[in-house]
């Protein structure tokens, strides 16, 4: 017989009497169940102070006894115990994943157990509901934020039943969220597990406790500054400035292309633009200047991290030849002394740069700009023998002797 869809009560609801009349046929779901010994669970470092109150509402419950009320279930530490307990948090080596170890009730055992820990700075309580006159149980899970913390928290839970031999048993039952009432103060989460006793026993319980892995997620959003939120750097408006080509001042011709720019931003970045642009060299009085000996692209690449701090995304970059163009970018930022460019091309040509084919030109390239680094890790290379004798033959090495 296909099992009837469960219904996921409200967090009121699941937390409070039912304030209407009750059948005179049930005398005992009048009143409030007794509240569990304070030797089950109790930590002698627990604050007396009682968590708040919830809003009175009503739950008829289609289980023939009532839940209750959070007020009354108090926050019990999992961390000292004396005897035998009926729950405990296990911790994990992930803070954020806990176990709930709680014994299976018998029918005059307690009406609940909980205990508590934190993750992320906010307080989490499990709490083990037995509903003895019930053919069901539920586990519950609450997440209240802490008010010495600044942001907006998401919080994302996962709750499943463990089989006997510790496995996640997700046909025995899982979390699922419950609709939480606005008014309950600091509550940021609540999620609830319903199982069938019979199968909890059958499948989940070992020495008479079976265990819910909890899983409790809270992402913190800081705060942000509307003044952070409405100015965003001066380095990325200039950059902006320079990706849409507004308010240039000049602009270069290379290798049968223009590139427009700011004066002053070169001028401010580079102390060779500075002496070009606004010294008394004859291109300070130029709107178009001319450049020589240098690739379109290459100049580009240059202009981009002068704007920018780095160098275009490999994916956006149209390069055919990435390592080529490392070694004309390597010429380009020693001539115009980009020190931070120059680099970042010595450090590519080092990592991937040098095989038996270029080890010989990487080499030159290295003596001729002063790149100790690169030159090193061409001798590097060359020291290995079989790397020397494939080199040693080839037409560069013997121009290069």
């Amino acid at each position: 017989t296909p099992r009837k869809k469960k219904t996921v009560p409200t967090l009121a609801a699941l937390h409070t009497l039912s304030s209407s009349p009750r059948s005179p046929s049930h005398p005992s779901s009048c009143r409030h169940p007794p509240s569990p010994p304070a030797a089950a669970c109790e930590d002698p470092c627990r604050s007396p102070t009682p968590a708040p109150p919830l809003p009175g509402s009503a739950y008829r419950c289609r289980l023939p006894l009532s839940v209750p009320p959070l007020e009354s279930i108090e926050v019990k530490s999992s961390r000292v115990h004396h005897g035998p307990s009926d729950c405990e948090i296990l911790p994990t080596r992930d803070s954020r994943i806990f176990h709930f170890r709680v014994r299976l009730s018998s029918p005059e055992g307690p009406s609940h157990v909980n205990a508590s820990t934190v993750v992320a700075g906010c307080k989490c309580e499990a709490v083990y509901l037995p509903l003895q006159s019930s053919p069901e149980i539920v586990v519950l899970v609450t997440v209240r934020r802490n008010p010495d913390l600044e942001g907006d928290p998401k919080v994302s839970t996962h709750m499943v039943l463990l089989d006997k031999t510790g496995s996640p048993a997700p046909s025995m039952g899982t979390g699922t969220a419950t609709n939480m009432d606005n008014s309950i103060p600091g509550l940021i989460g609540c999620y609830i597990l319903i199982a069938r006793r019979d199968e909890v026993k059958a499948n989940c319980v070992v020495d008479n406790y079976f265990v819910v892995l909890c899983s409790v997620d809270i992402n913190w959003t800081s705060p942000t500054s509307s003044l952070k939120q409405e100015l965003p750097s001066l380095g990325h408006d200039l950059a902006m400035m320079w990706d849409k080509q507004g308010l240039t001042d000049v602009s270069f011709h290379v290798g049968g292309e223009s590139f427009s720019a700011h004066r002053l931003v070169l001028a401010t970045r580079l102390s060779v633009y500075r002496a070009e642009l606004y010294g008394l060299m004859a291109e300070s009085k130029m709107a178009s200047i001319t450049i020589h000996d240098m690739k379109a692209s290459t100049f580009k690449f240059m202009l981009h991290y002068i704007y920018h701090g780095s160098l275009p995304d490999a994916g956006k970059a149209d390069i055919s030849s990435p390592m080529a163009q490392y070694q004309h970018l390597l010429v380009a930022a020693d001539r115009y002394g980009v020190e931070g460019l120059k680099k970042i091309c010595e450090d590519k040509l080092c990592c991937n740069g040098i095989t038996t084919d270029t080890v010989v030109s990487m080499l030159e390239l290295a003596v001729a700009h002063v790149c100790p680094k690169l030159k090193a890790r061409c001798f590097d290379f060359l020291t290995d023998g079989d790397n020397f004798k494939m080199v040693v033959t080839s037409s560069e090495y013997l121009h290069l002797m």
